[in-house]
């Protein structure tokens, strides 16, 4: 077991990363993990995971927020073929898209100011080829978040509110 492994010294400690919100529960309860990679349970469109920093935190594990631009949906260009949302939930963002455009600013930055923005989440993670894009990304997490952008994006965005996808 897990726990036998950390004894014997085999391992420093133990982690997981997956997805599904309700095994996450599972999971934090019953397992002697140490850390939990979540994506795309704390951004704009999805704080599911808001739920389950209390349980982490009295079981002393520590959490990762990944992908604060939800595989794509988060930004100008949008989520790959492969991500689930349908047409009308990929309209739904792209309208976010759109607002946050006509307001003079880029949604991935909003994306991340919000991501990055929960004092009980210390920890989130993005992923770049681009050491521009990495650079831009870092100057936006230390920039102040415009709370009435947040409040209407949040707005256009009640559709797809905390929607599970199939991944």
């Amino acid at each position: 077991t897990l726990l036998r492994l950390k004894e014997e010294g085999r391992v420093g400690a133990v982690g997981i990363g997956m997805y599904p919100h309700d095994l996450w529960e599972r999971v934090l309860r019953s397992h002697p993990i140490d850390i939990g990679l979540s994506h795309n349970l704390y951004c704009l469109h999805d704080t599911r995971l808001a739920s389950l920093l209390p349980i982490a935190r009295e079981r002393g594990i520590g959490i990762v927020n990944a992908s604060p631009f939800a595989s794509g949906l988060l930004t100008e260009r949008g989520a790959p073929d492969w991500h689930p949302a349908d047409a009308a939930q990929r309209q739904v963002f792209a309208k976010a898209a759109a607002y946050c455009r006509s307001k003079g600013t880029d949604i991935a930055r909003l994306a991340l100011q919000f991501s990055c923005g929960n004092p009980d989440i210390a920890t989130t993670m993005f992923s770049s080829a681009d050491p521009d894009a990495v650079r831009r990304n870092v100057a936006w997490s230390e920039e102040p978040i415009d709370r009435d952008l947040l409040g209407a994006v949040r707005d256009i965005l009640a559709p797809v509110l905390n929607t599970q996808w199939n991944y």
